[in-house]
């Protein structure tokens, strides 16, 4: 080993120390979190639940009001699945999935199918601009998967039902 490397070595330990001890904060701790924040996966995962709860419940309302009318029949079950997807993600994660804070007696009422139709593509755009704001967010990978699953379901087979009845 030359002369010039040996000499660089206590350089460079000296500047990983200073690095080190720099990167602590009060309490001689490493930091925990990185430098920007991570969002609270359980908020978001709530967030979600909570706004299929609702329109779940906006469908059930429709169909008691008005009886079995499409689309609301055939797209609740879909509504469902987005539920018990994002329920799967509090299940695997051992955290209580929530209960909905939504009825049919806290959600609109209609006056006629087209009506219900309208406020219901109403909400799928809203369901889907949530979606576009849950992915944009650090997020784990499964729980991008089912956001971005629910939200192309929405996109791509609620909206254009909903289109069509209004």
């Amino acid at each position: 080993m030359s002369n010039r490397t040996m000499c660089r070595r206590p350089v460079v330990l000296l500047l990983a120390a200073l690095a080190a001890v720099t990167a602590c904060n009060g309490d001689n701790a490493f930091p925990l979190t990185p430098a920007t924040p991570v969002p609270d996966l359980e908020t978001a995962l709530t967030r979600a639940i909570q706004n299929e709860y609702r329109i779940e419940k906006m469908y059930l309302r429709v169909l008691s009001d008005f009886g079995a009318v499409e689309p609301f029949e055939g797209i609740l079950f879909g509504g469902q699945r987005h539920s018990d997807a994002l329920a799967d993600l509090f299940t695997a994660r051992d955290l209580a999935v929530p209960s909905s804070v939504w009825t049919t007696d806290n959600v609109p009422s209609y006056n006629s199918v087209a009506a219900a139709c309208a406020g219901a593509l109403a909400a799928e755009q809203d369901d889907i601009a949530m979606y576009d704001d849950l992915l944009r967010l650090d997020l784990p990978e499964d729980v991008l998967l089912v956001l971005g699953d629910n939200r192309a379901s929405s996109r791509d087979q609620r909206v254009p039902e909903l289109e069509a009845c209004s």
